[in-house]
């Protein structure tokens, strides 16, 4: 090539070339951030009756101990709790 502005014209088109590049790198980043935000916001209309049921479900209402007696009283559950933990893990 004998046209004198052949090597400004790759230089210019190697700078397009890059700052395509970035620009798709910036749109992937920031709509994946945008989507992801979408995402969480859409598990997180879901998640709270979920957490509430699994709490429920976790939840001791009732203990029956060594003499086969139910123990109804959250307090006295708790005491139960502690008693047997220390009886176990006493040195």
């Amino acid at each position: 090539m004998n046209d004198p502005h052949s090597h400004r014209l790759n230089q210019w088109y190697q700078r397009m070339s890059r700052q395509q590049e970035r620009l798709l790198l910036f749109h992937q980043c920031y709509w994946g951030k945008y989507h992801r935000k979408k995402w969480l916001a859409e598990e997180f209309q879901v998640f709270p009756p979920v957490a509430k049921f699994r709490k429920q479900k976790n939840t001791i209402i009732k203990l029956q101990d060594m003499s086969a007696v139910w123990i109804d009283d959250q307090a006295a559950i708790q005491n139960k709790f502690v008693q047997d933990f220390s009886i176990r893990f006493s040195s």
